[in-house]
């Protein structure tokens, strides 16, 4: 599932009907959640999914595995893009920097571990 968003995409009401459809009807269903690109336009919407999935009542966070790498260059990737924001004033972000660290904080693993492989 791509959760992509950045400073164009938050003003498309679509997307944003789109995350909450999947925080309320898909992500209870939704065992692992693989991230493979530390973009914006790949993982920029993951802390918003997450705070609407908490929102609708949501309990069980899947589990979100990547490389430690990849994972923390989104998180930081998300951090400077909410700074950018932030400071411009132009654009509202609709989650803040605890939505993005708690989404982050949700058991990143190496995925060459998973595999068996030695990292």
């Amino acid at each position: 599932m791509d959760v992509g968003m950045d400073e164009g995409s938050l003003s498309d009401a679509t997307l944003i009907d789109r995350l909450k459809w999947l925080a309320e009807d898909v992500l209870p269903s939704i065992d692992a959640i693989l991230v493979c690109d530390s973009g914006l336009t790949s993982i920029g919407g993951v802390p918003m999914l997450f705070h609407l999935y908490k929102m609708v009542g949501g309990s069980k966070m899947p589990m979100v595995y990547g490389t430690f790498p990849t994972a923390k260059l989104g998180q930081m990737s998300i951090y400077d893009w909410h700074a950018r924001c932030s400071y411009d004033g132009d654009v509202r972000i609709p989650f803040d920097l605890d939505d993005v660290d708690e989404a982050f904080s949700v058991s990143y693993s190496n995925v060459a571990c998973l595999l068996g492989e030695d990292s």
